[in-house]
Order: C-alpha cells, then sequence, then structure tokens
C-alpha cells in the first residue's frame, strides 16, 4: 500500500500504533445486476479461513447507498505488479498457485488470468478478484443457477503446458474436501450477518460449495483429463483461465 499519511507519536517505542492514511483497493457495487460486494466477500472470507492467498478485504459503504469492497494490494512505488510468465510462477509459487487453481475450481471461478494475479517476489503470489465466481453476474436467475449447477468443471486452457499434476493439488484437495463445508457455512454466515442476503438466499451458495467441497477430488481430476480446452461458465460463452 501507498502511505499517504502518518500521524507520529510524540515519543516513538516499539510497541505504539501508528496512525495515517494509505491506498486502498476499491471496486464499487453497481447500481444494479452484478452481486460483487457478496461475490467479492464470501471469496475473501472461504479463502481466508483455507490458507489461500486472497487480500483480506471488508465492506464499506460509498455515496448514493452504494457499497463497495475494499481490499489492500501489494504494490511496489504505487504499482501493482503482475506476475511473471507462467513458467517463472510454476518455479517459484508451485504450491500457491496449486492452491489458487483448487479454490478457483470450488467456488467455479472462470475468471482468472494475469490481470487476476499479483506478484511480488518478497511475498509472494496472490489472487484478487472473484467477482464473477459463484454465478458470475447472472442475477434473475442466479439462484436456480446454482441449484442446478453443482457439478460443472473449469477447464484450464494451459494447465498442461504447467507442469502441474494431482500430486500437486493433493494437498489442497484433501483440505478443501474435509474442511469446505464447515468453511463455507462460516463464510455464509458471516455474509447473513453483515447483511449481504437473508438465509433463503444464501442458501443457494451454501449447498453449492458444500457439494463442491465434497467433490472437490472429482472436479479437478475432471479438469486434468480436459485441460487445453477452453473455460465454460454454464452459457456456452469461454471464459479465459491463465
Amino acid at each position: 500500500m501507498k502511505v499517504d499519511q502518518l500521524d507520529l507519536p510524540e515519543v516513538e517505542s516499539s510497541n505504539q500504533m501508528w496512525r495515517g492514511l494509505a491506498h486502498v483497493y476499491v471496486k464499487a457495487q453497481r447500481v444494479t445486476g452484478l452481486r460483487l460486494v457478496l461475490h467479492e466477500y464470501l471469496a475473501a472470507r472461504l479463502a481466508n479461513f483455507a490458507g489461500v492467498p486472497v487480500p483480506f478485504g471488508d465492506i464499506t459503504s460509498l455515496p448514493e447507498n452504494r457499497e463497495a469492497w475494499v481490499s489492500g494490494i501489494t504494490s511496489r512505488d504505487g504499482k501493482v505488479l503482475p506476475p511473471p510468465n507462467l513458467v517463472t510462477l510454476v518455479n517459484s509459487e508451485r504450491y500457491a498457485l496449486s492452491g489458487i487453481l483448487v479454490f478457483d475450481q470450488w467456488i467455479f471461478n472462470g475468471d482468472r488470468d494475469a490481470k487476476n494475479l499479483v506478484w511480488n517476489n518478497d511475498i509472494g503470489l496472490w489472487a484478487i478478484d472473484h467477482e464473477l465466481a459463484f454465478c458470475g453476474d447472472r442475477e434473475a436467475d442466479a439462484n436456480d443457477w446454482l441449484d442446478e449447477n453443482h457439478d460443472l468443471t473449469l477447464r484450464y486452457k494451459h494447465l498442461s503446458d504447467l507442469g502441474l499434476n494431482d500430486a500437486d493439488f493433493k494437498p489442497w484437495t484433501d483440505h478443501i474436501w474435509a474442511q469446505g463445508s464447515t468453511y463455507a457455512e462460516r463464510a455464509v454466515e458471516s455474509a447473513r450477518k453483515r447483511g449481504l442476503g437473508t438465509h433463503a438466499s444464501l442458501k443457494p451458495y451454501k449447498e453449492f460449495l458444500v457439494d463442491r467441497a465434497s467433490n472437490i477430488r472429482t472436479l479437478m481430476s475432471q479438469s486434468l483429463a480436459t485441460a487445453g480446452l477452453s473455460v465454460q461458465q454454464g452459457d456456452g460463452e469461454p471464459d479465459g483461465l491463465f
């Protein structure tokens, strides 16, 4: 983050709190349509529970009764750094990248490319932008879509080129399989308490996540078997992944 203002204490010590202002990443909720804030909130909480490298964020209010998703993003000199080429990324961040791919499978996030990854050699790889996960930008039929598509599989266009295999994914699939249901319940309940939905409106999200967690090993195996094809988001339009 870039610090704009810092109020220094009169007497410095190692346990004092410094207060100031810094830049954060803000994504404003559209007036109608996309469930941006809900999807970013659920994805961030699930990732934080599971240990997937996604920046912590939270909801804030904007003028005109709009809400926004606010999170910190790693940058250097005020510039967000994209990852290096994929081969270098696999060599340096193999474990984190494998976790991100399993996480994307779990939440059905087909919107993963270089623009949605942030990399810094000092702190590693981070995944951002999850607004198109789950049911994407559907609105009127979103819950029906979630109810009907628990078993959709992401198809990674360049997975076979990266040299990643089932052994790379296994620690992550084992973890999501064992704990995913608990994480889903916690994240959905947290979203409800924050006013992002009711029990009824969030129930399809919880069931979607619980079911996909229980089948995450099969879903990833299917992705390995179909590597090289385009991601399908359920409506026939391919969405690039790497």
